[in-house]
């Protein structure tokens, strides 16, 4: 997997991310008016996504958003590669038998390393096994909630897209 949003360089976006970090509202945002350093500001401090306006911040998020709605699902499918006809057949994901399998499966510490590479995989990381273990007890807040979200949707109607 590469970065989520090809249109947009790396730097581009982690300087987007800090503005948003470093925000009161959505209006200072689009009014150039939040504190940063650092950043391109012209000289006066203060920086916002020039230009941008609502649907250009869309766009800067709608690649990650799209991203993690397909690594979703691609995990559901590494772990259960029939759960698409299944749930076309039946309207449930996983059959019961499959359920409590992977209700154990999602919590255990091997998953949690395979996203964690799997993370750093995205990112263009290294993947040595020592990496993998710091990023998964750095990352431990963002892989809990991936491995909640992969939970909630193999193993219950969690949906996606009502989720953005």
């Amino acid at each position: 997997m590469s970065f989520p949003h090809p249109q947009l360089p790396i730097e581009l976006i982690s300087d987007y991310l800090t503005v948003v970090r470093l925000a009161k509202s959505m209006q200072d945002i689009l009014a150039k008016r939040v504190r940063v350093n650092r950043l391109m500001t012209k000289g006066l401090g203060h920086s916002g996504f020039s230009g941008f306006g609502p649907a250009g911040i869309e766009l800067l998020v709608s690649g990650p958003k799209n991203s993690w709605k397909e690594i979703i699902e691609n995990l559901a499918t590494d772990n259960f590669p029939s759960w698409r006809e299944h749930f076309q057949q039946t309207g449930k994901r996983l059959p019961d038998e499959l359920r409590r399998d992977a209700e154990v499966r999602l919590n255990s510490h091997t998953e949690r390393l395979k996203l964690a590479a799997s993370f750093l995989q995205w990112l263009n990381g290294s993947t040595e096994p020592t990496s993998v273990e710091e990023v998964a007890k750095r990352l431990d807040a963002v892989i809990e909630l991936t491995l909640f979200v992969l939970r909630e949707f193999l193993l219950r109607e969690y949906n996606l897209e009502k989720h953005d």
